[in-house]
């Protein structure tokens, strides 16, 4: 290890420091409530200088020993500021150099977090197979560590993964096992968020009385521990089970309490989410103006935090499918699937082909129709079957 400069000792005492104030920002923020506005606000004010010293230890944790406890400390402390307020890009950086660092120290309680919190990012991001390995791996380290909290993480992120793929039978018996474990060790977070992933599934298998019950009781839960973005995300996923049994008015209403939720806490990928929902919403009351100028904002707000934009473009293409202006939904349709290819996206690629495909067997090119139908389909075999390798 690499002899530490009094430059060094300045900046780790300073890393110290900041360290100190992320951690406080997290606890403030898990308090919920007003709290976790406050804690917001002093994180963005302290941002600049947190990133600085926790790039020095990234940028020496291979050579100081130190160095590599700070960098597993910064990535550790964060929690669900991270997610609110780091790109997926950045995430992905930050968390891998926290594996290397627990690794060199080895020190496997961090190592099984911090491969967990790369999961959630490649999940984010539609790297399913590479997510599932993350989970997989972090469900062993917590059952040879006994850390029962991270193996109910590690189980209840299996069943998203599995949710993700449509294998719904296998998603519930993950959320069945993560609740029921959450329940003994009495970890009311996790109980919540395998509440909230259980009614997911069961909206998806068209369970839709089951669904709103448990999004009922994940709202309650939210609501005493006073978690803003718990609320909100409640709140949406109520207005979605809404939306599929075509109560429309209803489901805006509960979109809408979800909005001023997330814009409360500056979520801003939850309030494009949440305005993308309206804008399905408007589309289906057949209210075509209104939805395109908040489909256009959800766009804006994606495009802003540099998250990635293809599945607005599809839903502002399919818009315009319904609307009669092909034209311009082809060019949504084709953007979509330009960045999907960038992106190594074949999931949306797929879509954004089979959306391409229904636009050219409606302006009568039926030959085009059928090759590009077949490479959506052939596409997105191919990435389910590429999924299980």
């Amino acid at each position: 290890m690499m002899m530490r400069t009094f430059a060094d000792q300045t900046h780790s005492r300073l890393a110290r420091h900041y360290l100190g104030v992320l951690r406080r920002c997290t606890a403030r923020f898990d308090r919920g409530g007003d709290h976790t506005i406050n804690a917001l606000q002093e994180f963005d004010r302290e941002w600049q200088q947190i990133d600085f010293t926790w790039t020095w230890a990234l940028e020496r944790y291979r050579h100081m020993r130190h160095a590599a406890r700070l960098c597993c400390a910064f990535a550790l402390a964060g929690g669900e500021l991270f997610n609110l307020r780091l790109l997926g890009h950045d995430r992905i950086k930050r968390f891998r150099a926290g594996i290397s660092a627990a690794r060199l120290l080895s020190d496997q309680k961090s190592l099984c977090i911090h491969v967990g919190q790369l999961g959630v990012v490649l999940r984010e991001i539609g790297q399913f197979d590479r997510a599932l390995r993350c989970f997989r791996y972090q469900l062993m380290l917590a059952r040879s560590l006994h850390k029962r909290k991270a193996e109910c993480q590690a189980i209840g992120n299996v069943g998203v993964i599995q949710k993700n793929l449509g294998h719904y039978d296998e998603a519930v018996h993950c959320y069945r096992i993560q609740l029921a474990l959450a329940r003994k060790i009495r970890d009311q977070v996790s109980i919540g968020k395998a509440l909230g992933n259980l009614g997911v599934v069961l909206k998806h298998k068209g369970q839709y009385r089951e669904a709103r019950r448990v999004y009922a009781q994940r709202l309650a839960l939210a609501r005493s521990l006073h978690d803003y973005r718990a609320q909100a995300n409640a709140s949406m996923n109520m207005g979605l089970v809404d939306f599929h049994e075509q109560q429309y008015d209803s489901a805006l209403k509960l979109y809408r309490r979800a909005l001023r939720l997330f814009r409360t806490i500056a979520d801003r990928l939850g309030e494009a989410r949440c305005l993308a929902n309206m804008g399905n919403c408007l589309r289906a009351q057949n209210d075509f103006e209104q939805a395109s100028t908040v489909l256009i904002e959800a766009l804006d707000r994606l495009e802003r935090i540099g998250e990635r934009l293809e599945q607005g473009l599809c839903m502002l293409a399919e818009l315009n499918i319904a609307k009669g202006n092909s034209a311009e939904a082809m060019g949504y349709a084709a953007r979509a699937l330009e960045l999907a290819r960038r992106a190594n996206d074949p999931r949306v690629e797929g879509e954004s082909l089979w959306l391409i495909a229904r636009l050219q067997w409606a302006l009568g090119k039926q030959h085009e129709a059928r090759q590009s139908a077949a490479a959506a389909l052939n596409t997105l075999d191919h990435n389910r079957r590429e999924t299980f390798c």
